[in-house]
């Protein structure tokens, strides 16, 4: 029998190349019919699909076969590159998990191909623990895309199979059509077209090239996020305390003592993934947490993790800050306290009043918002042209999202403005980009709402 690691691979793997799959269809369907689909405009679509293989159908056998036509695969240029007597053990074992597909699965959900190829690789360190260093990082860089590509060959091969996919991918698109009509105005259009079967295999088959890009666009983001880490993350996890002081918490140095007016910054350490968990915490006075450098008093941070200051009292069952976590289901009281969120600090009451949407919408937008605005005052000052110009987006599309009756098409217009603004500050801060994708996405739905 299986073990839960191989399902969990498997599981991911499938997940992961359904995704990557589904969106080259839809954007070369959406091509056809002359709508402008990009994979960000599919944000939310794959957010809750889950696991879409049976046991024994059609689709299950395809995933099988195609795991183990793309290992081996890779298993062939792994011996091209190093001889044809070097080991392949790690390739084998994955190879012969492809058959866990066929058992019962655990409940795998993710994201995006990203989110999925982020939970795959430890996945696939915990099945290929003690195997030769360099199979193992080959299999983890280069199997999900492997599988991808192999995955849509079987598709276009196997019409059954293809006819359970297709009929998934419209649930998919049916089932999330309403978070997804206020980034794609022409959703109809794409969806009937998507509905004549032998037209949506044409386009399965000529999906190449996006699916190529999709894959492409996945190894960048992979990319920007290797080079914003840097080393090893950091996790704070505060559980039932009670504190009658300052909780100060910061991923790189901390420095007591500075001015209002600010204080010597000192170099940044390598950027890191640092999380802030807060579970029943209560403090008196004030908390800092700041993912990199934190200058206690003057409220001085530097680096991509955020920094959240309360300066008043915090009663929170649970808080989430820092780091790429999401404030959710959360109550704070704060008498006469404000909340600093950098460059953007001025938008929190604005987020507050929206009159739609859900206490939990907004609660996450605030903690995007302030996010993105530590991350914007950390930027180079040589950037500063390009960081107002976010800002002034946000601004913007906090604005109008604020109205009574908010119009989809303009909150699309200016979150894809806002989008491609944040790109030109990628190279300086990959997470500005993240940030501004999830405000987008966010103000995008409250919009719909």
């Amino acid at each position: 029998m299986p073990t839960e690691t191989q399902k969990t691979v498997v599981g991911l793997l499938l997940v992961g190349a359904s995704m990557l799959t589904g969106n080259a269809v839809l954007i070369t369907i959406a091509g056809g019919v002359g709508v402008n689909l990009t994979s960000e405009g599919l944000a939310g679509l794959w957010g809750q699909a889950g696991t879409l293989t049976e046991r024994g159908t059609p689709l299950s056998h395809a995933g099988e076969r195609a795991i183990r036509r793309a290992v081996e695969t890779l298993r062939r240029d792994y011996l091209k590159e190093y001889g044809r007597t070097a080991d392949t053990r790690a390739f084998d074992l994955v190879r012969d998990c492809a058959g866990a597909v066929l058992d019962p699965a655990p409940d795998l959900r993710a994201a995006s191909p990203l989110t999925a190829q982020q939970a795959l690789a430890p996945a696939l360190g915990e099945l290929l623990h003690g195997h030769e260093p360099r199979q193992v990082e080959r299999l983890q860089r280069e199997l999900l895309p492997a599988v991808a590509e192999a995955f849509r060959d079987e598709l276009a091969a196997d019409t059954q199979a293809w006819a359970r996919y297709h009929g998934w991918l419209i649930e998919r698109l049916t089932a999330q059509s309403a978070a997804l009509t206020a980034q794609l105005a022409d959703l109809p259009a794409v969806l009937d077209a998507l509905r004549q079967q032998p037209a949506a295999l044409d386009a399965l088959r000529d999906a190449f090239d996006a699916l190529e890009a999709e894959i492409a666009a996945l190894r960048v983001a992979l990319e920007r996020l290797a080079a914003g880490q840097g080393g090893a993350g950091t996790t704070f996890d505060n559980t039932d305390m009670e504190i009658g002081g300052s909780l100060n918490q910061a991923g790189g140095d901390l420095h007591q003592g500075g001015s209002v007016a600010g204080d010597p910054v000192a170099a940044q350490r390598p950027a890191t993934s640092t999380q802030f968990k807060n579970d029943g915490v209560k403090v008196t006075g004030d908390v800092n947490q700041a993912g990199n450098n934190l200058y206690q008093h003057s409220a001085h941070v530097q680096g991509s993790g955020s920094a959240f200051v309360f300066n008043g009292a915090v009663n929170a069952g649970k808080i989430n800050a820092g780091g790429t976590e999401y404030i959710g289901h959360e109550q704070i009281a704060m008498p006469g306290g404000t909340v600093s969120g950098g460059m953007l600090a001025h938008l929190l009451p604005d987020i507050q009043r929206i009159p739609h949407g859900s206490a939990d919408q907004k609660a996450l937008l605030i903690t995007l918002v302030v996010q993105l605005g530590v991350a914007l005052a950390a930027l180079p000052v040589a950037q500063r042209q390009d960081t107002e110009a976010v800002a002034d987006l946000v601004t913007d599309l906090i604005a109008k999202v604020g109205r009574a009756h908010p119009n989809p098409t303009t909150i699309a217009y200016t979150a894809d403005n806002l989008e491609r603004a944040a790109m030109l500050l990628g190279d300086h801060n990959p997470m500005v980009c993240v940030y501004a994708a999830q405000i987008s996405a966010t103000v995008c739905a409250l919009g719909a709402g």
